[in-house]
């Protein structure tokens, strides 16, 4: 699941690059959205529901994440979370304020896309963080697509506790 991320990931960035090219730069909403339409439909191809803001293909607007993967039972009852996934492009204390939320997900997968420039720096912190959390649990899985703005591209990293 974690390639199929990536590739809706390069994308994205690969039309945001081509539009930026024709003197039309995205602005950060603008990434948001083009990111979470392409995650939306791609859990709805695997079958799961999804909740995002913003999107028409959404089963619901935002619920607790930026986007969020879950199943019901046949009595509409929870019986999954399997991603969820929060975006921020803003600064370092921003980025972690996000992230913390994912800290705590009981999720399959968890997805942290942010911007920066030096994208290696904030992965140590957020690791770091990590392996700090009480709760974290063996196996929890994180994807971490950080847009690095000097080299206009996605630092994909993948790290499992």
């Amino acid at each position: 699941m974690e390639l199929k991320i990536e590739k809706i990931l390069m994308c994205v960035a690969n039309k945001a690059k081509s539009d930026k090219t024709s003197g039309c730069a995205w602005s950060d909403r603008r990434w948001t959205s083009e990111i979470i339409n392409g995650l939306v439909i791609l859990g709805k191809n695997n079958g799961y529901e999804a909740s995002a803001r913003q999107c028409n293909e959404a089963n619901c607007g935002e619920w607790l994440f930026d986007l969020a993967w879950y199943k019901y039972n046949k009595n509409r009852q929870l019986e999954n979370l399997y991603l969820a996934m929060e975006s921020e492009w803003g600064n370092k204390d921003a980025i972690r304020f996000d992230f913390e939320k994912l800290l705590v997900a009981r999720a399959k997968y968890r997805l942290l896309i942010f911007q920066g420039i030096k994208i290696q720096e904030i992965l140590v912190d957020l690791k770091q963080r990590i392996n700090i959390f009480e709760s974290r649990q063996k196996g929890d899985r994180y994807l971490f697509a950080g847009w690095d703005k000097k080299k206009q591209q996605f630092i994909i990293d993948n790290y499992v506790v």
